[in-house]
């Protein structure tokens, strides 16, 4: 048994971070590619929508946390 993280630069902010690549928040880059962002990305994107009269975005319980690898 053991568990995997994927780790990467928030697309946002250049930041390194760790993530759950089924469940990190992400954006979608010019050409439509999935691009996960960090948490405070993520609260500025929260801010955005807020501002809009958007439904805010909530992030997934575990988003920043390994994956069992049963779910790879």
């Amino acid at each position: 048994m053991g568990y995997a993280m994927a780790m990467g630069s928030c697309y946002g902010c250049g930041q390194m971070m760790t993530f759950n690549p089924h469940k990190v928040p992400s954006v979608r880059d010019p050409q439509g590619i999935r691009q996960a962002i960090c948490k405070s990305c993520v609260k500025v994107v929260q801010n955005n929508q807020k501002r809009d009269g958007m439904p805010i975005a909530q992030i997934p319980k575990n988003a920043y946390e390994p994956i069992h690898e049963s779910e790879l």
